[in-house]
């Protein structure tokens, strides 16, 4: 929720209770960070679903294939 509900990272930041840091690369190790980043560069207002989320971070996990 907090990826799909964010605007920024600073949003995700504030939900999860992280340090800035950690939260880019948490995001970046769940191959999400960019959804975020998108958001921001374009403009856009909440073009990913949970969906979208849900299967980047599939993607990212390390049993993969």
């Amino acid at each position: 929720d907090a990826v799909v509900d964010a605007r920024t990272v600073h949003e995700v930041q504030r939900d999860l209770g992280l340090a800035h840091d950690r939260t880019r690369q948490l995001l970046r190790q769940l191959n999400v960070l960019d959804l975020v980043l998108r958001r921001v560069a374009s403009g856009s207002e909440r073009d990913v679903s949970p969906a979208d989320v849900a299967a980047r971070i599939r993607e990212s996990a390390p049993d993969h294939s």
